[in-house]
């Protein structure tokens, strides 16, 4: 289990660079892109463009911003009941919980498929910018499959620290 985890974790290491490079980037030209549409708007020379353009990059920083809360076990999450159990019950608790988020991510990327497929078979295009719509409704799908990776890491990892806490008891109750 542990050469599974540790290449799982030079997944994560670099899927998290990756993350951390895009939402950074997207932040910036987007405010960028914002103050810009503002300074036209008072010189009375609207960018038509830049609120579209704003709106799709706020479609995958959002996304992405999913992947990076998953990754660094931020999201929302009931925590009554692993207060009441037991370590090992906390671990089940835990992977059981990964296991539906990652079930649910997967139908995500399933069904998005699906749809861009039928955005590629009958392509649409932006009112303002006139580019395909693909690039903004595949931002979800991008996001829930990047989610779903980082699932399988968590899941492993739980797994892993599972089978280490019950080696250790084992070890502990023999001496």
């Amino acid at each position: 289990m542990k050469p599974i985890v540790r290449v799982l974790d030079k997944v994560d290491f670099w899927l998290s660079k990756l993350e951390n490079l895009i939402c950074c980037s997207l932040i910036v030209i987007m405010a960028c892109i914002i103050f810009l549409q503002i300074i036209c708007r008072f010189a009375k020379f609207p960018l038509v463009w830049s609120e579209e353009l704003g709106r799709f990059m706020f479609i995958w920083l959002i996304y992405f911003s999913v992947c990076v809360s998953t990754r660094r076990e931020t999201h929302l999450c009931c925590d009554i009941l692993p207060i009441i159990v037991n370590d090992t019950g906390k671990i089940i608790i835990k992977i059981v919980s990964n296991l539906l988020c990652l079930a649910f991510f997967i139908f995500v990327t399933y069904h998005g498929a699906g749809v861009i497929q039928k955005l590629i078979n009958r392509p649409q295009v932006s009112a303002a910018m006139q580019i395909n719509m693909i690039w903004a409704y595949i931002g979800p799908y991008v996001g829930a499959f990047i989610a779903s990776i980082h699932y399988v890491i968590l899941i492993f990892r739980e797994i892993d620290v599972l089978i280490s806490t019950r080696s250790r008891k084992e070890v502990g109750s023999n001496e």
